[in-house]
């Protein structure tokens, strides 16, 4: 053992390797633990669902209050478009509403040219997710449809409100034995 100026001797130096092994696991160990805190006392920022009272979303079209849409329906001046799949969902819709699916839009269109023009006015709806409505919406506008806006809230939101539904027709075909 070394001696120190006193006389007392010293512990035995540990090896330089040893220290630096000791130290890396001690940084290692601390910055695990600064992490964890901090993992845990923020929360996330962003929710995981686009939600339009957290951020704005760019919408292709308006959106409509469901006491509004009632109106509409009420007074039969807007046409009512269904955007969910066929056999996803509810098996119910709004009473009179016409049907335009993401992945059959052009054949879905094709089939109501007779019914609805691009001077019709329009309320498109789904299952409450507006991505789905609000990409429909932004091809009827690429299409020259102007009058389109979107239901808040969906179907969902239309039945909790008390709004009329109906089987869907597609519901209704699959079911019968």
């Amino acid at each position: 053992m070394p001696r120190t100026w006193s006389g007392a001797t010293s512990p035995a130096a540990r090896p330089p390797l040893q220290v630096a092994a000791r130290q890396a696991l001690l940084l290692l160990l601390l910055g695990v633990a600064l992490a964890a805190v901090r993992w845990a006392a923020w929360p996330p920022r962003l929710p995981l669902a686009a939600d339009p009272t957290v951020y704005e979303l760019e919408l292709s079209a308006t959106l409509v209050e469901v006491d509004q849409a009632r109106r509409h329906f009420d007074e039969g001046l807007h046409l009512f478009i269904d955007t969910r799949e066929h056999g996803t969902g509810s098996p119910e819709t709004i009473p009179g509403a016409l049907s335009l699916r993401p992945d059959t839009f052009d054949d879905d269109l094709l089939a109501l040219l007779d019914i609805i023009t691009p001077e019709d006015r329009l309320v498109l709806y789904g299952d409450g997710n507006l991505a789905v409505a609000n990409n429909i919406a932004a091809r009827l506008v690429q299409r020259g449809y102007q009058n389109v806006a979107l239901l808040k809230g969906g179907l969902a939101a239309w039945r909790a409100s008390g709004g009329p539904v109906s089987p869907r027709p597609d519901a209704t075909a699959t079911e019968a034995p």
